[in-house]
């Protein structure tokens, strides 16, 4: 029997990772095999993880979490053979790739059954996204291979913006599901069954040039939260997507978020590396000179 596969897609920071995160933590009986671009984001309760191999980690509610690490294809062909097969499977898209791509995988594989892409939004930056020339494209792509809407985060702007960002998507897509949401909060019930099989023609007939540079920079220095955050600021917008874990003072870690101009920080555990690690995402080309490196520097 085929396995149902569900792509989660959205824009860098719409709040993926944050569903992901929900689906592990609570999978409501479901064996789910998860699989992630970034093993770093994922935030697993270490009294949930049975085993950790360093590309899987298999958990006691019998999820597992894989990263795609340098091939995809080969990490998915290893869930769908695992024994016993789980459940259901779900992709993490990254956030400016197009997930029509990787629906088409299951599409042509008769072990897979396509059960939905389910695209985040987020409502307090959705149409300022889609007003840049150099994103418009990627939202407009993102918004047209789903086959359901969060639009997320909604406790971030007001109820006319909510409105516009609404209006936007089913101006675009007339009968697409749109539901609000908050922390990516969708019950597992709206999520899958949608079993959408080849219901819906997904374009990727048009060549598709993802215009965004990605940089990343350690350091074994302290840099103060303040410090940092306004480095930042001052490239912003040539900067939409900024995160890494930071050693803010003396024996202190601190998890960073950036999105858009929106900045948040959270405590973090001291990675194993005790290094302070950043990665940094905005439009190509990014300016000359912006070195990672010394934005972590003291």
């Amino acid at each position: 029997m085929a396995i149902p596969l569900t792509i989660i897609g959205g824009f860098l920071g719409s709040g993926k990772t944050t569903l992901l995160n929900r689906l592990l933590a609570d999978p409501q009986g479901h064996r789910f095999a998860v699989i992630v671009n970034d093993f770093g984001a994922i935030n697993i309760d270490k009294k949930l993880v049975a085993s950790h191999d360093g590309q899987t980690i298999a958990l006691a509610n019998g999820c597992v979490c894989c990263s795609i690490g340098d091939n995809f294809l080969r990490t998915l062909l290893t869930v769908v053979q695992a024994i016993p097969p789980p459940d259901h499977i779900v992709v993490e898209a990254s956030g400016v790739a197009d997930p029509a791509r990787i629906a088409d995988i299951a599409r042509v594989d008769k072990d897979l059954r396509l059960d939905g892409v389910i695209v985040l939004a987020d409502a307090s930056s959705l149409r300022a996204q889609h007003a840049d020339s150099r994103l418009a494209d990627t939202i407009e792509r993102q918004i047209d291979s789903a086959d359901m809407v969060l639009l997320n985060k909604t406790d971030l702007t007001d109820s006319t913006e909510l409105a516009a960002c609404h209006d936007w998507i089913t101006g675009r897509r007339p009968k697409l599901p749109v539901h609000p949401v908050v922390q990516a909060n969708a019950p597992l019930a709206v999520l899958f069954g949608l079993a959408v099989g080849d219901a819906v023609a997904h374009d990727t007939a048009r060549p598709h040039h993802v215009p965004f540079e990605t940089l990343s920079g350690a350091s074994t220095g302290i840099v103060s939260r303040e410090t940092l955050e306004a480095r930042l600021s001052e490239l912003s917008p040539q900067i939409i997507r900024a995160k890494g874990i930071v050693q803010t003072a003396p024996g202190f870690w601190s998890l960073l978020q950036m999105v858009g101009e929106r900045i948040e920080w959270s405590d973090a555990a001291a990675p194993v590396e005790q290094m302070s690690q950043l990665v940094v995402i905005g439009p190509a080309p990014l300016p000359d000179g912006i070195s990672v490196t010394s934005l972590l520097a003291p």
